[in-house]
């Protein structure tokens, strides 16, 4: 993913994603392989492979736990997905579930700045 060569970071993750144990075992990095593909498929411009793997990250609940900043992210990364692809009404859903979900967390952090400046864009 680092060396831009999305196809293969792609196809290493979903490997990756396939050899993780059980998603029920207490310890899972499920989030973190998940949003990493997530990304690979967003910066390849496939936005509706982003976008699935986004709603199966922010769906698992395992990966709350030892992700939970990731699980926060995936909500403000699906709104600029859905901004990007004309939808509205979802894209104003999942910023302002971000902004919720992080707002007693790290102030300093630029997508929550992003994400409030594009949620007023939308309404």
């Amino acid at each position: 993913l680092k060396e831009k060569d999305y196809p293969g970071a792609i196809a290493s993750l979903k490997k990756a994603i396939s050899l993780l144990p059980h998603p029920s075992d207490w310890e899972t990095d499920d989030g973190l392989f998940m949003y990493q593909l997530a990304a690979a498929y967003y910066e390849s411009g496939d936005l509706d492979g982003a976008r699935e793997e986004l709603e199966k990250m922010v769906a698992f609940l395992p990966g709350r736990y030892q992700s939970g900043d990731l699980y926060a992210l995936g909500y403000y990364r699906l709104g600029l997905i859905y901004e990007k692809q004309g939808v509205r009404a979802k894209a104003k859903e999942n910023f302002e579930r971000f902004l919720d979900l992080w707002k007693a967390a790290d102030p300093g952090q630029p997508e929550i700045a992003d994400a409030r400046r594009r949620l007023a864009g939308l309404l």
